[in-house]
């Protein structure tokens, strides 16, 4: 067993791959290559135990003593199928692993058995190394999962606040409507009393319009008879310091113009000058 094991660790030392495993993968190893040993062993001492004519008894019984006849005699008794061993090689029973057929018909030897299990050693040094290349990926993807999950927890907080700043601007967008939806009638209404404003400034205006054609008729009727130009009378005076123009002189309504007349008396002709109001004359 030394022997298997100093091989392994040689041939390591050559090939020059470094694989660090557990003491009990070694272990595994060793034993795996002893029980290939005690195989080979067994197949020797098999041929040697054909040669006895009681081989059955001898290989797979047990020695026990007894008195016979007063002296002690030995025989060999057989096991049951529970006492046999189980065989390493096939994992089966009744049977041990130097009577196994798998190991009758196997035609490997100790060198390519041990090139066999050198690279089941090489490939489980490179399955490990790739194993701890990911277990390091694992790792990484597990900072970076992380990473990403605290990112998802800042965002979807800002997500909320965003959607809470959105609810708000609805109910101000909502609001807003109200409040046009108000001016639009607001509006409606304000038209109607515009037209209404409108039509009464119509109606001021077409009086005005006639009372300024009625002003126009009384300044016609009061300069006819006038010559062109002059405009004197009601007050109006072109130039105060000349001497052609003169005053118009309003009698109160309690001084009547006209003169009450006596019916009784007989009635008469009375001149009145238009110019100036003065009775008992007339206008140049």
């Amino acid at each position: 067993m030394s022997d298997v094991s100093l091989h392994s660790v040689e041939h390591a030392k050559i090939v020059n791959v470094p694989c660090e495993q557990p003491p009990e993968y070694d272990v595994a190893l060793c034993v795996n290559h002893f029980r290939r040993i005690l195989n080979n062993k067994g197949k020797e001492i098999k041929k040697v135990g054909e040669s006895s004519k009681n081989s059955k008894y001898q290989f797979h019984g047990k020695l026990t003593f007894g008195r016979k006849q007063g002296r002690f005699t030995s025989r060999r008794v057989k096991l049951s199928s529970r006492e046999y061993g189980l065989c390493f090689s096939c994992v089966g029973s009744r049977h041990r692993a130097t009577e196994c057929a798998k190991n009758r018909e196997s035609k490997i030897t100790y060198d390519e058995l041990c090139i066999k299990y050198d690279n089941f050693f090489y490939e489980t040094c490179t399955t490990k190394r790739k194993m701890i290349e990911l277990s390091k990926k694992v790792i990484e993807l597990q900072k970076e999962n992380m990473f990403l999950h605290l990112d998802k927890i800042f965002r979807s907080d800002v997500i909320a606040t965003l959607e809470a700043q959105v609810q708000k601007l609805l109910e101000s967008q909502e609001n807003l409507m109200n409040q046009i939806h108000v001016l639009k009638a607001n509006n409606v209404m304000y038209h109607k009393a515009n037209w209404k404003q409108l039509l009464e400034l119509n109606e001021a205006n077409d009086k005005a319009i006639r009372l300024t054609i009625g002003a126009i008729k009384i300044d016609k009727m009061l300069s006819l008879g006038k010559p062109h130009g002059d405009k004197s009378g009601l007050g109006y005076v072109e130039n105060e310091s000349g001497s052609t123009g003169t005053k118009s002189r309003f009698v109160r309504e309690s001084l009547p113009v006209v003169p009450k007349v006596n019916p009784s008396s007989k009635s008469r002709f009375i001149l009145t000058c238009h110019h100036c109001g003065e009775l008992e004359q007339i206008r140049p």
